[in-house]
């Protein structure tokens, strides 16, 4: 493309420039091999129009930045227009509309026709289009300096109003007056009080603070000569203002975004000035402090900035990665539940949420590695509880054992929050029929910290086991996994006749059936899903070794007897799963004896010169391990 430099738009000023449009930034090189730009355009607050006549090129247009007007030419219209229309998709991809629809809008001097147009006022920006379909608009301009009033309009039922942007090109629009109307007052005042907001979010992100900030020396033109500029570093953003007063009245003339192949680093002198540092994010490009000390900080809160993001960028690979949902939240005080109703002051913590495969994981800091408490939400109640804690947008998280009451900043944050943990509790594919299963039923099952007997409704549905208050209840108390889970009959100790211990890697459930037969037909559906969702069979067996006895889960399939013990690692690993058991593989090729005993099982491994023997709950339960083992090992002992 051709591009004006210095100043004027005579024919002499009109340089080959080589452009690289990338996100929201238009690169432009002397050379499409060239390393280093010659420069970049920051096209988030930008508005781009058709030059017309203003510079005397052919297919040409302008760029009107905060800081700048760029005037550009291409060969043709039709490249020009292919130019105009990826900016214009560059710049729509950075925010949600705030406020559209339509309006009347008054043309230029030469045409002061009224014509009906599609108004987008989108982040800092407004543009319009000659319909909705249009996939770029017909002009745009920028909110962020510009005023509005109510101007009388000769027609009928019009209410109009008018954008006027600054003079002097300080704002998008260099000085140009807008004129509209709505078809009524109630349109008109919403499209102002939108345009307020918007301009209320621009000065509030500005004065939000900054990590650094200050006057430094910038290396730039041709020929290369220092300029003090106003640098502005805020989380990920580098921005730079020609003077410090822009802030308030203008966008930065460019922002750099710091990633984690960006590089900060200190070098020697360069064209007579000492104090010089070089950031690399992607271009590289000189900046030079009055003293070491402000190169010192300038140095350090950069290093750290990449440093963060290198560590964001490495987080991809990690436990917490791909998450359901995170961020802040604030969580009440452990031991503060009590105060809720006494009207004592109540303490609340800030920590960082993560959700993930149905647990949510809370750390003090964002970057700590291990979470400083979980929730396991599969079968929790969870509310909303502005009435409890008299706090707004805040959420009850109620388990079996516990209660969590944790708070949002915004109603939209809470109402993601909520609809997020509703998910992650299991109600997506229990909500349509809780019936609907391979077998379905009342049985009596115990609770977990108070061991009272509470009569669910229990489906079965391929490798899960959901109960649920009645079978007219749309979201189930709790969920078993049937992977590496044993359903026994129960010791008679329990004193609990026809009831079923299903023996979990985190916790054993007991529930009773009303009859011997029910009971039996809950085991054998129980283990058909089980043999055809991972072709095994689990049992839970008790080792008879002196001190050492303990109960593993013994999987019995096709490659030999699987010994599972789950005892030495009860965690939640990092990533939400059950952690992998600790397993010992017998194969039937190493096995030289077996048999039944009693209520033992035994057998001999010949490899490791060594017999074990176990005993189930009852010998009608050791029968099955027996035959179980038969039908698998046959013809490979």
């Amino acid at each position: 493309l051709r591009k004006v430099g210095g100043s004027g738009t005579s024919a002499s000023n009109w340089k080959d420039r080589w452009f690289v449009l990338k996100g929201t930034t238009l690169f432009y090189f002397k050379k499409p091999e060239d390393r280093y730009s010659a420069g970049q355009i920051s096209l988030e607050k930008a508005s781009v129009e058709e030059a017309g006549h203003k510079c005397g090129m052919a297919s040409s247009w302008e760029i009107s930045t905060p800081g700048r007007t760029y005037f550009l030419a291409a060969d043709s219209m039709r490249e020009m227009e292919d130019w105009m229309k990826a900016i214009w998709k560059a710049q729509g991809s950075v925010t949600k509309a705030r406020m559209q629809g339509y309006l009347m809008k008054q043309g230029t001097k030469s045409n002061r026709t009224f014509k009906n147009r599609w108004f987008v006022l989108k982040g800092n920006i407004i543009s319009y289009y000659k319909s909705p379909q249009d996939p770029q608009p017909a002009g745009n301009f920028s909110i962020i300096d510009c005023t509005m009033q109510n101007v009388p309009l000769e027609v009928d039922g019009a209410f109009g109003f008018e954008f006027a942007t600054k003079e002097g090109g300080v704002s998008l629009g260099g000085g140009r007056h807008y004129v509209v109307y709505a078809d009524n007052e109630s349109v008109r005042k919403e499209w102002v009080d939108a345009v307020k907001a918007a301009q209320e979010d621009a000065q509030a992100s500005l004065a939000s603070g900054s990590d650094q900030e200050g006057y430094v020396f910038g290396l730039g033109g041709n020929p290369p000569e220092w300029r003090p500029r106003y640098f502005v570093l805020k989380g990920a953003e580098l921005s730079y203002y020609r003077k410090k007063e822009d802030m308030a009245t203008s966008g930065p003339i460019t922002t750099f975004s710091i990633k984690s192949d960006s590089s900060v680093r200190p070098v020697d002198s360069k064209y007579n000035r000492s104090n010089v540092f070089a950031v690399s994010c992607p271009e590289t490009f000189y900046l030079s402090c009055d003293s070491s000390e402000e190169t010192k900080a300038w140095l350090t809160k950069l290093q750290e900035a990449v440093g963060v993001a290198k560590k964001a960028a490495s987080s991809a690979s990690s436990p917490w990665a791909n998450a359901d949902r995170e961020g802040f939240l604030m969580k009440l005080a452990e031991g503060q539940a009590t105060k809720l109703s006494s009207g004592k002051k109540k303490t609340w913590r800030r920590f960082y949420f993560i959700l993930k495969n149905g647990y949510l994981y809370y750390f003090k800091e964002q970057t700590d590695e291990r979470p400083a408490g979980v929730v396991f939400l599969v079968g929790c109640n969870i509310a909303d509880a502005d009435d409890m804690t008299g706090r707004k947008m805040t959420l009850c998280i109620e388990s079996e054992s516990d209660v969590h009451y944790l708070a949002a900043d915004t109603e939209d944050d809470v109402g993601a929050w909520r609809q997020a943990l509703m998910k992650a509790r299991g109600d997506e594919g229990t909500t349509s029929n809780v019936n609907e299963g391979d077998k379905a039923g009342w049985l009596v099952k115990q609770g977990e910290t108070v061991r009272n007997w509470k009569r669910r409704w229990f489906v079965l549905k391929k490798d899960s086991l959901l109960y649920f208050k009645s079978p007219h209840d749309s979201k189930p108390t709790g969920v078993i996994s049937l992977e590496h889970c044993s359903p026994d009959v129960a010791d008679k100790s329990l004193d609990k006749p026809n009831t079923i211990e299903l023996c979990t890697p985190t916790r054993n459930y007991f529930v009773q059936a009303e009859s011997p037969a029910e009971l039996e037909s809950w085991v054998e559906a129980i283990r058909a899903n089980q043999q055809e969702m991972y072709n095994v069979a689990y049992f839970t067996a008790r080792p008879e070794e002196a001190q050492q006895a303990s109960t593993v889960i013994m999987q019995i399939s096709a490659d030999g007897i699987t010994l599972c013990d789950f005892r030495p690692c009860r965690e939640i690993t990092p990533d939400g799963s059950v952690p992998a058991p600790r397993k010992i593989l017998h194969p039937f090729v190493h096995l030289y004896a077996w048999g039944q005993r009693g209520e033992y099982f035994t057998f001999l491994n010949v490899d490791k010169m060594k017999s074990y023997e176990f005993r189930c709950s009852k010998s009608g339960e050791v029968a099955r391990v027996v035959s179980k083992f038969a039908e698998q090992s046959q013809g490979k002992k």
